[in-house]
This record gives structure tokens, C-alpha cells and sequence, in this order.
């Protein structure tokens, strides 16, 4: 019934279904707050730091010595003392130490999340172990991750007693204050909706993102005037190095000043990104505080145990089937008095049986998909050829620029009729990727709407033979720490849309 996606996921044994449960009983965990208050995760991020810092100094011995061979290069040619075939062989040299400095920056990433990942795997294990352990102790049918991989909540409204994360910390070592911890089953429906939707839809939005418009436009303008400055040292820089009007000393001064605001400009692009964070925050708090506070309402008032967020953030819904009845978006607008909802009602349906299946492994694995896949590439393909072309005209403008800027070979109306046609270039491709963009999206949706159609189709199907009146998509946002056995119904999902 319900089936949302986001196409990112394209870059991505037989089962009956006929499962009994006799109640449904649902915990919950902040895994973020365990592992932030495990004593390991203090040696893992010590470790990194290390690893990390040695890497680094590897990188500044390479950027040091290819900043040596620029100098050496740049110092010969002013010199006049590089024939034609030398400069061509110190080019060369010179971007084949570019290049590496590249690839071993690349590698040094690589190399950092194979370390963070090797170092973490324990770590996860252990807090792995002791979920699945409180899940069969207490026959749990799902313990939820409050919050997802992509920092959006899973359950909006769910019982304070089934939150198992004062346990595990316990079980995990750490000394919290706890009570005797009981689960409760489920004393009443489940309902749904979608937070991010809720958010987009509050009549304060419009003037929120007005707000932060107007905010990031000003740190824009703050970041442009330094850039701007910054530029016209080293254009003064360069103008005085090249008429052999700098001393030693002098030359030393101008490159200091320049470093000193090449690091201003990026710790003030830091900070503003971080102010940009604070200042969301601080506009969109309280409109989630008033979300809450319909939510908690209609929990009261409509007999909701559960209310879960159908979010798309992780690629795919997490919800892909649950009664129309118990979507509570519409009720939930018109308490926060969005326009067009004066009339929305809710009259949630009983039954909180849950399945679950992972819908991104099924898609990916589809018949379908390949086709698709191959004919997206394609599209792509053929429509960045026309850009790159362009791309290639635009570097040569730009290169001859500089030339003849340098040999000072402009004649009269050449150096702005340049600058003119290196402007349009620009324009143009904007407009074309843009355009071309938009063309892959409409293509994609295209191809993939039967798809996904077909995909729901049996999504249903599945949900009505196995009595299910919930279907919770295992997302790859770690949406999920645990399912009771059984209750994974992804094998049949599978069987269905012809996945061997």
C-alpha cells in the first residue's frame, strides 16, 4: 500500500508464508548513545588519530616535494633557461607528481575506513551480540534503531518501557541507575507517518527556509569578500615576482600572508557550514516540537502504542505496508493547522502484526534491474557527450587566456571578446548539465515505475497471505537491530518477483 523510493538504490530459496504470532511486542535502542559511552570506542578513536596523522605526514612529503619541483620549474622558465623540450619533460614530471599525489590521497582515504572499520568490528560485535540477546530474552519481535544511519528518527511515539538502551549499557559493562525491566506488548495500534513530509508541510516552513536563505547568503557574501582579497594578493604576488621586483625577503612575506589567508578562508568556511547547522537547528526545533506534541496527542486520543516514520532516507521507505486507516499524516497537519486539512479524520484500524523483508536486496537482485541499469548507463553516456565536448572547448579558452594574458599578446577588443566566449561557455554548460539532469531523472522514472509497481504488487500480496498488517522494510540506514525469527519474509517477496 504504501511504497516510496529515491533511485539511488540503482547503483546497487522458497518460502511459504504463514507465520502465527501471539503478541507483538517492540523495543527500541539509541546505538549512537551506547557506543559514544563504551570505554573502547576512546582506544579506536586514539588509534585513528594516530593512523591518521601518519598518513597525513606521508601526503605533506609528497605535496612538499612536488611544491619544490614547481618552484624549481617556475624559477628556470622566468630564467629563460628551459629550451622547449626540457619544459615539456618538467611538465610532465610535474603532472605525473600531481597525479600521484592524487591517487595516494585517494588510497590514504581507502586505508582510513578499512582501519575504522577493522577497529570498530569488535566493538559492533559485541553490542550486536548482546541485542540479539535481549531480543530472544524478552521474545521480542523487532528492536528498532531510534535513529537511522542518515540521522532520522524510526519510531515517533513509542512506550518509555521498551527502551532497551539502559540495558544493554548495563549489559555492555557500563553502570547506569536501572529498574526491573519488563517489555510491554503492544495495547494498541500502530500508526504511521512521514517526519520529513510533516516538516515540509508546517505552515512555519516557508518562513524557516526563507530565514535560512537569507542567513547562508550573508556567510556567502562574508566568504566571497575574503576569496576576493585573497585573490588580488596573489594577483599582486605574481605581477611583482614576474617583474623581478620582490626581495627575499619580501617574497617570504607575500608567501606567509598568502597561507595565512588560504587557512582564514577555510576555517571561516568551516565555521560557517557550522553556524549554518546551529542556525537550522535552532529555526526547525521548534517546529518538531510541535510535530511531537500533535503526535503525543493523537497517540492519546487515537489508541497509538507506536507511531513510525516512514522515511525515505535511507533510498527506500521504511514502511512499504500498513492500513490507509492508520496513516495519521493528514489528522497530524490539521492539528498543526496546515492549510487544506480542516476536514482529515482518522479512524486507525486494529491488528499490529509485523513482517519484514529487505525490499533494496530483492530490487537489486530483480530481472529487471540489469536491463535498466544498462540502459541508464547508456542514456548517461550519451548525454554527457555533448557536455564533455564543450568542457574541452571551454579548457582550451581558458588555457589560451592565460597565454596570451601572460605574453601580453591581446590586441585591442581580443583579451574582452575572450573572456565573452569563455562566459557563454560557462552558461551553457550549466544550462546543459542541468537540463541533462533532468532528462535522466524523467528517464529513470521511466523505466523504473513498472518496476517499482510490480515490486508493491507483491509487497501486498505477501502482506495478505502471511495475515501481515505491517511490512517494515530492513533499509540499509540500520533502521533495524533485530527481527524474531520468523518473521523475515524477504524469501517469499523474493520468489515472487521471479528472483531465483
Amino acid at each position: 500500500m504504501k511504497f516510496l523510493t529515491t533511485f539511488i538504490v540503482l547503483l546497487f530459496t522458497t518460502l511459504s508464508v504463514s507465520v502465527a504470532v501471539a503478541q507483538t511486542k517492540i523495543g527500541y535502542a539509541d546505538t549512537e548513545t551506547i557506543l559514544n559511552r563504551l570505554p573502547d570506542l576512546k582506544n579506536v578513536n586514539q588509534s585513528l588519530q594516530t593512523y591518521q596523522k601518519n598518513l597525513e605526514e606521508k601526503l605533506q612529503v609528497k605535496n612538499s616535494y612536488a611544491q619544490q619541483k614547481l618552484q624549481e620549474y617556475t624559477e628556470l622558465k622566468q630564467a629563460g633557461q628551459l629550451p622547449a623540450d626540457k619544459e615539456k619533460l618538467a611538465q610532465e614530471d610535474l603532472q605525473r607528481l600531481d597525479q600521484e599525489i592524487q591517487a595516494y590521497a585517494k588510497e590514504a582515504q581507502q586505508k582510513m575506513t578499512t582501519k575504522r572499520s577493522e577497529l570498530m568490528q569488535p566493538i559492533l560485535k559485541k553490542v550486536q551480540d548482546n541485542i540479539d540477546k535481549l531480543g530472544k530474552k524478552y521474545n521480542l519481535t523487532c528492536i528498532f534503531n531510534t535513529v537511522n544511519n542518515a540521522g532520522v528518527s524510526t519510531l515517533l511515539h513509542a512506550p518509555d518501557k521498551n527502551d532497551l538502551t539502559p540495558l544493554l549499557l548495563k549489559e555492555l559493562g557500563i553502570e547506569v541507575k536501572i529498574e526491573a525491566y519488563e517489555p510491554v506488548e503492544t495495547k494498541g495500534m500502530v500508526g504511521y507517518t512521514n517526519i520529513e513530509f510533516l516538516l515540509a508541510k508546517n505552515p512555519e516552513a516557508a518562513q524557516v527556509s526563507k530565514t535560512l536563505a537569507t542567513y547562508q547568503e550573508q556567510q556567502v557574501a562574508k566568504l566571497k569578500i575574503k576569496e576576493n582579497y585573497a585573490q588580488a594578493k596573489l594577483e599582486e604576488y605574481r605581477e611583482k615576482k614576474e617583474a623581478k621586483q620582490l626581495t627575499e625577503e619580501q617574497e617570504k612575506t607575500y608567501v606567509a600572508t598568502l597561507n595565512s589567508l588560504d587557512k582564514e578562508i577555510k576555517e571561516f568556511s568551516a565555521k560557517a557550514s557550522e553556524k549554518m547547522g546551529f542556525k537550522r537547528a535552532e529555526l526547525m526545533n521548534p517546529l518538531i516540537k510541535k510535530i511531537e506534541t500533535a503526535l503525543k496527542d493523537i497517540a492519546k486520543e487515537k489508541g497509538y502504542a507506536y507511531i513510525l516514520n516512514q522515511t525515505t532516507s535511507s533510498g527506500l521507505s521504511s514502511v512499504l505496508f500498513g492500513p490507509e486507516e492508520n496513516d495519521i499524516t493528514a489528522y497530524t497537519l490539521q492539528k498543526i493547522g496546515a492549510a487544506g486539512t480542516e476536514n482529515a479524520v482518522n479512524t486507525p484500524k486494529k491488528g499490529e502484526k509485523m513482517g519484514f523483508v529487505n525490499v533494496e536486496s530483492v530490487l537489486a537482485a530483480m530481472p529487471e534491474i540489469k536491463s535498466a541499469q544498462e540502459a541508464i548507463n547508456q542514456k548517461t553516456e550519451d548525454l554527457l557527450k555533448p557536455i564533455l565536448a564543450k568542457e574541452q572547448t571551454y579548457k582550451t579558452k581558458v588555457e589560451l587566456y592565460y597565454s596570451k594574458e601572460k605574453a601580453k599578446q591581446f590586441g585591442e577588443g581580443e583579451q574582452e571578446k575572450l573572456v565573452a566566449e569563455i562566459q557563454g561557455l560557462e552558461k551553457d554548460i550549466q544550462g546543459e548539465r542541468q537540463s541533462g539532469e533532468q532528462a535522466l531523472e524523467k528517464y529513470k522514472l521511466e523505466l523504473m515505475t513498472p518496476v517499482l509497481k510490480k515490486l508493491q504488487v507483491a509487497i501486498d500480496e505477501v502482506a495478505k497471505e502471511g495475515k501481515f498488517n505491517f511490512i517494515q522494510n530492513i533499509t540499509s540506514g540500520m533502521n533495524l537491530l533485530y527481527i524474531k525469527e520468523g518473521l523475515n519474509v524477504t524469501p517469499a517477496l523474493a520468489k515472487k518477483v521471479g528472483v531465483k
